[in-house]
């Protein structure tokens, strides 16, 4: 859910205060800086087992409950093009499997969740997937699934995402909302995270984790005070091996009703969120030059024997072009470490440097244009703005996001391969290598879906996930005023020449020919299956589709990026 209101008044968790605030190391001017302080609680969570919960009857009650439609304050929304069709005599890039096609196909593809399915109709949908050796776990607005991983059966679901951590079904003033998931392979557990506010405005983030989605979960609601927790974001460092830094991490955009908003990020010790949750380091108020960023993705560091030794964290510049000017320019990323001891345990000392890549460093990027829905509409389907949406993952050393531009006619799915350099130490931290500084960021690749002036065809919500071996998958949506929008894939071989992705239009998960307008989901999701089955890594992703008039739905598929 994306948000344009401000809420009550001053962040607190229970009773910390501010820290001092620190200003922090850039790459190149702008200057970057952030706040540190410590959250606190005494939540010993609670136990919810799936099958005590009740499945939800799909009901032909939808749009009964629509989230709020927010915006970053001070960007303006999307612009709107009226046209008439067909428009511009443009090339179509129409993703398509056949022989030949060098992106993999979909070894499963199967229907999830859709609108509806806890009786409500929530718009837009919003989306999380997860998955282990056994399970295919998808949240979204306001409903768990678990599926059967081999066939792609509903094992439980659809239940209600409030029950699963013991709030009332559809409670609160917007229910329990923006879900992600993730599967943490060291410790052997799902998590699936959300926000939440009370009927007095207060606002809450959700975390909870199970080993078995089909069995008990283990969940915290954990206060956040007088404002709106809005846009939540998920990532994890490893659990094993990074004794000083075994985190899930949630960061979200804070909304307050005296006109303040920032980004806030918790880092969550993965043995107190397993348990009782008591301290966790807060950062929060990042700024590039002065200039407040937004919507921070830290990444997920999925593979069993990755060490990246910090918690690193990136944003785009959706800042309608305060920062370099307009085209805006440049990535933020930052390292947090030090947020616990050996013992899991949350420390007062947690360290956090930032790089910004600088301006003129990467392809500029402007604020996309709305999508057309086939010959139903133009200009017609909202594709957000420069915010990177989807959940990112850290692997081999690169990180690799995907934002929404204007490509000359809507809007197009451009990317970047990030490369973090970290230094032995930093911070004046002592007794072993506690706290790395980042010291660099390389921008490695630059590649886009869509781009090109002139193009008939709009590509937005761009999640990306790679396995250890390098092999990546894009999953997007895309539209044009001959198709409507639907979820597909693209895939990069490591072994391809990076200059010339996409290398193929890649494939369609689903697509349906049915009238919608508006709103679209906030953002797809991917997830990395590793080591998979038979040892051949699998990326799973999930986006939404039409599967009636105004009426969404969403499917879930995965592909193997290295077979040819």
């Amino acid at each position: 859910m994306k948000k344009f209101v401000f809420l009550a008044a001053t962040l607190l968790v229970c009773c910390t205060l501010l820290m001092t605030a620190s200003t922090l190391m850039a790459a190149t001017r702008p200057q970057l800086s952030a706040r540190q302080r410590v959250g606190q609680a005494n939540d010993a969570g609670v136990d919810v087992n799936l099958s005590d919960l009740p499945n939800i009857s799909v009901t032909d009650s939808f749009g009964a409950k629509e989230v709020e439609d927010p915006r970053i304050p001070g960007l303006a929304a999307p612009s709107q093009r009226t046209v008439s069709l067909p428009e511009m005599g443009s090339r179509i890039l129409i993703p398509s499997g056949g022989p030949g096609q060098e992106t993999p196909g979909a070894f499963i593809d199967f229907g999830g969740a859709s609108e509806g399915c806890n009786g409500a109709g929530w718009v837009p949908s919003d989306m999380g997937i997860a998955v282990n050796t056994t399970y295919v776990v998808q949240v979204v607005n306001e409903c768990l699934y678990v599926f059967n991983k081999t066939t792609g059966a509903v094992v439980a679901g659809p239940k209600d995402y409030c029950g699963l951590f013991g709030l009332a079904a559809n409670s609160g003033t917007n229910g329990c909302f923006d879900p992600r998931a993730l599967y943490d392979t060291q410790a052997g557990k799902f998590v699936i995270t959300g926000s939440y506010r009370d009927s007095s405005d207060n606002g809450y983030l959700l975390i909870a984790t199970a080993s078995n989605p089909t069995g008990v979960w283990h969940s915290h609601v954990i206060f956040q005070g007088a404002l709106l927790a809005d846009y939540p974001t998920l990532g994890q460092t490893a659990y094993n091996n990074n004794l000083y830094n075994s985190v899930y991490t949630m960061c979200y955009n804070a909304y307050f009703n005296n006109g303040a908003f920032y980004d806030v990020c918790s880092f969550f010790p993965k043995k107190q969120v397993i348990g009782t949750l008591h301290t966790w380091a807060v950062w929060e108020d990042f700024t590039v030059n002065g200039v407040v960023t937004n919507t921070m993705q830290p990444a997920d560091s999925y593979e069993i024997a990755a060490n990246p030794r910090a918690q690193f964290l990136v944003a785009s510049m959706n800042d309608g072009g305060q920062v370099c000017g307009a085209p805006e320019s440049g990535l933020v990323v930052w390292a947090e470490s030090n947020a616990t001891n050996a013992a899991g345990v949350a420390v007062g000392g947690s360290h956090i440097s930032g790089w910004f890549t600088g301006c003129g460093s990467t392809t500029t990027y402007s604020q996309p244009a709305s999508a057309d829905n086939d010959t139903f509409c133009s200009a017609c389907i909202e594709t957000l703005d420069n915010r990177i949406t989807a959940k990112s993952f850290w692997s081999a050393g690169k990180i690799r996001v995907s934002l929404d531009a204007y490509n000359g006619y809507s809007s197009a799915a451009l990317g970047w391969t990030l490369v973090p350099t970290l230094s032995d130490n930093g911070g004046g931290c002592t007794g072993g290598i506690l706290c790395p500084t980042i010291t660099g960021v390389t921008v490695a690749e630059q590649f886009c879906y869509d781009c090109g002036a002139g193009r008939g065809a709009q590509a937005w919500f761009g999640a990306i996930a790679t396995t250890a071996g390098g092999d990546w998958t894009q999953w997007a949506t895309f539209a044009s005023n001959a198709i409507s929008p639907g979820p597909f894939y693209v895939t990069n071989n490591v072994t391809w020449p990076a200059s010339s992705f996409p290398h193929d239009g890649g494939s369609f998960a689903c697509v349906n020919d049915y009238s919608w307008s508006g709103r679209w989901g906030d953002y797809n999701a991917v997830a990395l299956d590793e080591p998979g089955k038979n040892n051949v890594a699998a990326i799973w992703g999930s986006g939404m589709d039409l599967v009636n008039t105004n009426t969404w739905g969403s499917c879930i598929a995965a592909n193997h990026p290295e077979t040819p």
